[in-house]
């Protein structure tokens, strides 16, 4: 019985030394909303928004959403660097779209004309937190639809997101 505890200690004592301080701690949260709970993904994403302190990547299919192009906004004047990539069609001023208040307030936005949707619905943040999911940043997704994102805290993760954002912002303009 001592042998099969000390070999237990020993073994431990090994993998804490050798496997732990290597591995990667990621963190990941869900959440969701449906036509009788909203609010939750907004406010979460509006929380993260606030506070971004180096850059802001998102890709995203449909953004109309005020609120949350305001905590945009608000990141870019406090001195994140926001990069925008949107699909075609949203870079008009027709119904609720932001991109005339992006542009307005000097952000870098690239909308993606080629064949097929830029159907991506994604955010990275200080390249090390990755929002991602089905929702699409409008009032519709808000309150009308069953939608889901992860909150994905890992900078290894958010790497590819930015290596995915970066090839394709670097294809349009």
């Amino acid at each position: 019985m001592k042998r099969v505890t000390l070999l237990c200690l020993l073994l431990v004592t090994v993998f804490s030394f050798t496997v732990l301080p290597n591995s990667t701690c990621c963190c990941v949260e869900a959440f969701f909303v449906s036509p009788s709970v909203d609010g939750v993904i907004e406010s979460e994403i509006i929380k993260a928004l606030d506070e971004a302190e180096k850059s802001l990547d998102i890709a995203m299919y449909s953004f109309t959403d005020d609120e949350l192009a305001a905590a945009v906004i608000r990141a870019y004047d406090r001195g994140v660097k926001v990069r925008i990539l949107l699909d075609d069609g949203q870079d008009s001023d027709k119904g609720k779209r932001q991109f005339p208040k992006l542009i307005d307030a000097g952000i870098a936005v690239r909308v993606e004309h080629v064949t097929g949707l830029l159907h991506h619905k994604f955010t990275v943040i200080d390249e090390r937190l990755v929002i991602t999911g089905s929702y699409n940043w409008s009032d519709n997704a808000d309150d009308n639809n069953f939608e889901n994102v992860v909150f994905i805290s890992c900078k290894e993760i958010a790497e590819v997101y930015v290596k995915e954002f970066k090839e394709i912002w670097d294809t349009v303009e």
